[in-house]
C-alpha cells in the first residue's frame, strides 16, 4: 500500500483548485461587467449555443474542477473519472461548435486540450493508481489520536 500522496497528484490537485477558483472569479466578473456579458452573448450568437447553456456548462466545469482537486487530495479516486468524463464531453462539444461555426478560432482550444491531456495522463499513472486503490485499505486502518 502506498501511504504517501505522489507529488504530481498534489500539484494536479492544486492546479485544478486554482482553475476552479479562477473560474468562480471569472463568472462573478461576467455577471458584474456589461462588457463581459456582451462578449459572452456575442460568442453565443456566433456558435448558436444559448447563453444559459454556456453559463451552465461553465458552472458545472468549475464544480468538477474544484471537486476533483479537493477529492484527489482526500484520496477519492472516483473524481478522476468525473473530471476526465466531463472534460471529454465539453471538449467534444466545444470542438464541434468551433469547427463548424468559428473555424478560425479552433487553434485557441489547443492549449486547453494539451492541459486536459496532460492532467488526464498524470491522474492515471501507475503511482496514482496505487495511491487511489489503497483508499479501501486506508479506511480500515485504525486511526491514531
Amino acid at each position: 500500500m502506498e501511504k504517501t500522496r505522489p507529488t504530481f497528484i498534489t500539484v494536479v490537485s492544486w492546479v485544478l483548485i486554482v482553475i476552479g477558483a479562477s473560474g468562480v472569479f471569472s463568472l462573478l466578473m461576467m455577471f458584474m461587467s456589461n462588457a463581459a456579458r456582451a462578449v459572452v452573448a456575442q460568442q453565443a450568437a456566433a456558435t448558436g449555443m444559448p447563453v444559459w447553456i454556456s453559463v451552465a456548462m461553465s458552472c458545472i466545469g468549475i464544480a468538477v474542477a474544484l471537486t476533483a482537486g479537493i477529492g484527489m487530495l482526500q484520496r477519492h479516486g472516483w473524481v478522476r473519472f468525473v473530471y476526465v468524463g466531463w472534460h471529454a464531453v465539453t471538449m467534444s462539444v466545444s470542438f464541434t461548435l468551433f469547427a463548424s461555426k468559428m473555424p478560425g478560432n479552433i487553434g485557441l482550444m489547443i492549449p486547453g486540450l494539451m492541459i486536459f491531456i496532460a492532467i488526464s495522463i498524470l491522474m492515471f499513472l501507475p503511482a496514482a493508481n496505487r495511491y487511489f486503490s489503497s483508499q479501501a485499505v486506508a479506511d480500515n486502518e485504525p486511526q491514531t489520536p
